[in-house]
């Protein structure tokens, strides 16, 4: 989010899992790229917010002029 919402024109991801000693495995999050229409996205800050499924909500702005 800049001005307003951006939507993304795609989104793919994958679960992430670790392994116990006992050799089974556990959902422990996931990885989740989002890709952007660049003329939409502007060198200024922009607020990311995830919403997970068990409706936990996570915030951060990123300075996106900072990373050019």
């Amino acid at each position: 989010m800049q001005e307003s919402e951006i939507e993304a024109h795609a989104v793919r991801g994958q679960a992430i899992y670790a392994a116990s000693q006992k050799g089974t495995r556990r959902l422990t999050g996931a990885e989740v790229e989002a890709d952007y229409n660049a003329e939409r996205v502007h060198s200024e800050p922009a607020d990311i917010e995830i919403l997970s499924p068990d409706g936990t909500k996570v915030k951060a702005m990123f300075d996106l002029a900072s990373l050019r």
